[in-house]
Parts: C-alpha cells; structure tokens; sequence
C-alpha cells in the first residue's frame, strides 16, 4: 500500500519465486496472496534477473477486452547474487509507464533487494 502511493502504477504486486506474497490496488481479487504466479513474464524475470516493461494486457497473459491491467513494470528482487522473487508495478494505462516510473520501480526494487540483503546478513550473524 505504501509503494502504491507513490507512482503512478494502478496495482503493486510483490512474489518470491513461486508465489504472490502482496498485492494492493486495482483488480487484487485475481492476484490473492499465497495464490502461484500466473504470468509468464514474471517467470521470465526470475530467470534471467531483467527488468521487463511489459505494454500489452495478452504479454501479461491477462485475457480478453475485459483485462483492466493493460501494462507492467517487474523488477527483480536479488540478494547476494541470487534472484529471489519480483516487485511488480501494474499500470491501467501504458502511458503512465514513462521512465520516470521505471527509475522508480528500478530504484524501490534496489531498496527492497538492500534491505532483504541486510536481514539475510542479520539472520547468518545470529546462527
């Protein structure tokens, strides 16, 4: 909810590798937490560690005319070199996915990938 506020993006969506751990904003009945994740991009970006702007509803694999997400930003989450889950920006108009956004969705991805970093660390000291 807090990322939400501050770009542009309709929908924030967080996973580790396999399922959707959060989710706030626009259409979050078909993104429920724990359910598995269901778009091929976000497994794509799992694989290879790439951000990936996606601009078309069908890329998402979000079906039909009916899809209210229409776009996405996914931003892989690594921590000491191993790619460990996604933070995901959705977007109801593609336009609103300037580079501004994706600095932002770059840059919150770096902060989250820091801070997952630093609890590893912590909980390594503590064993």
């Amino acid at each position: 909810d807090l990322l939400l506020t501050s770009v542009t993006a309709c929908s924030v969506a967080i996973t580790d590798r396999k399922v959707i751990l959060g989710f706030s904003g626009v259409d979050r009945k078909n993104h429920e937490q724990g359910t598995s994740i269901k778009t091929l991009v976000t497994l794509e970006t799992l694989e290879d560690g790439q951000t990936l702007v996606v601009e078309t509803a069908n890329a998402l694999g979000f079906e039909g005319d009916g899809a209210k997400i229409k776009g996405a930003i996914i931003v892989p989450l690594i921590v000491n070199k191993n790619i460990v889950g996604t933070l995901k920006f959705y977007y109801t108009n593609t336009a609103r996915m300037d580079e501004d956004q994706l600095a932002m969705a770059e840059g919150f991805g770096q902060l989250l990938s820091t801070q997952l970093s630093l609890s590893y660390l912590e909980q390594q000291s503590e064993l």
